[in-house]
């Protein structure tokens, strides 16, 4: 364990609620080249829909803890995450990149990801908790990140999580700094960070299709299935729940596959939300409607691009690439501890079927890439032909 001694008071910490109050230390973050930045935001678990819980930060030395529930207006402090003469630190801040976007429109910039850091440099563990376990020898309460962070007040065991969160970072991003210098990665760490204000919230396309076995589904099985999940999804969206809390995933692709025959079916179901029994007349229409009109037409195109793929030269070109690649991530493999950082099993098959391309990959990736493929003697042009 590399862990070294540091006092660091996690239980002395500022709750700010006043929205005069939270301007001032807006003022006063503007003096600081780098500050700790973390949220405790809501994704679907105890509402519906993405909300913003509580904002964390630290400026090396303090730590506070900024109510958005009752200060209002956060201008002044996303003006600061933007601001380009502000570094920020963060501990995987891609689902907060999301949140922030979605919320509000905005877009952090010069972030430090700890967490990037850590994987660059194959930590075991990669988790805040278990980076800050290897470096100072702390230990988080991680039963407190499922409450409900909606609720007013928070407990004190929650708010000193929270203040946990930013306590260590420029301690740690010091360290990590200092690590991957050592180790040659700064600049992979670097483009990677540059990454990250590249995340936009994107709604998913055909959300019902994403829910796990329902590619288990016939055509219209599947039909039924967007039926009901934009009618839960509605339900859900009228009493502020959580979608699953209405009708869990596995549930509902269940009754899309085999659903009641009436109305009174719907009502009888185990299961479920009692507010199902509420609206069964519109969710056995749902289906009706489903079942008298036409499927998607994804599902016919999908069938073409099937039919495609089954091409003989389509395959052997697939597996033309496919050794090429296998051979370039077997030497990687040798030489590189996180190794599927620099080319996954996914990105392989993405390449091998002509879904992508090496110039989808980050310069560093593609960098070490290119130079194992010619140590190899390995023909590229076989990756675009």
């Amino acid at each position: 364990m590399n862990t070294k001694a540091l006092t660091i008071d996690t239980e002395s910490f500022r709750l700010v609620e006043d929205p005069s109050e939270f301007e001032e230390l807006c003022d006063y973050f503007q003096g600081f080249s780098t500050l700790a930045v973390d949220f405790e935001g809501e994704w679907n678990l105890h509402r519906y829909g993405l909300h913003l819980c509580l904002i964390q930060v630290s400026d090396g030395e303090n730590i506070f803890l900024l109510d958005p529930l009752t200060i209002g207006d956060l201008s002044p402090f996303l003006d600061i995450l933007e601001d380009p003469d502000i570094n920020i630190i963060s501990h995987g801040p891609q689902s907060d990149i999301v949140l922030l976007d979605h919320l509000f429109g905005r877009r952090p910039a010069n972030i430090f990801d700890t967490e990037k850091a850590g994987q660059l440099l194959g930590y075991d563990s990669t988790s805040l908790s278990g980076m800050l376990d290897h470096h100072f020898g702390v230990q988080k309460n991680m039963k407190v990140r499922v409450l409900d962070w909606n609720k007013r007040p928070l407990k004190e065991k929650m708010l000193k999580y929270a203040a946990m969160d930013v306590a260590f970072l420029h301690n740690l991003q010091e360290r990590l700094s200092n690590e991957l210098r050592q180790r040659g990665r700064f600049t992979w760490h670097q483009e990677e960070c540059k990454a990250l204000e590249h995340i936009r919230y994107r709604k998913k396309d055909r959300p019902h299709l994403k829910i796990q076995r329902a590619n288990q589904l016939n055509y219209q099985q599947a039909h039924v299935l967007k039926h009901l999940y934009e009618l839960r999804d509605q339900i859900a969206r009228d009493h502020d729940k959580p979608a699953y809390y209405i009708i869990p995933n596995a549930k509902l692709v269940e009754l899309a596959g085999l659903p009641p025959k009436n109305i009174k079916g719907w009502t009888e179901l185990k299961g479920v939300s009692p507010r199902v029994k509420r609206y069964a007349k519109l969710f056995y229409h749902a289906v009706i409607k489903a079942l008298d009109s036409e499927p998607e037409q994804v599902a016919r195109s999908y069938k073409k691009s099937q039919e495609r793929r089954s091409k003989k030269a389509f395959f052997q070109k697939v597996d033309q690439r496919t050794k090429v690649l296998e051979a370039i991530r077997d030497q990687i493999k040798e030489v590189y501890d996180v190794y599927p950082m620099i080319m996954s099993m996914k990105n392989l098959k993405k390449i091998a079927y002509g879904e992508a391309t090496l110039d989808d990959f980050k310069n560093w990736q593609k960098i070490i890439v290119i130079e194992t493929a010619a140590e190899l003697k390995l023909d590229l042009s076989l990756l675009t032909d």
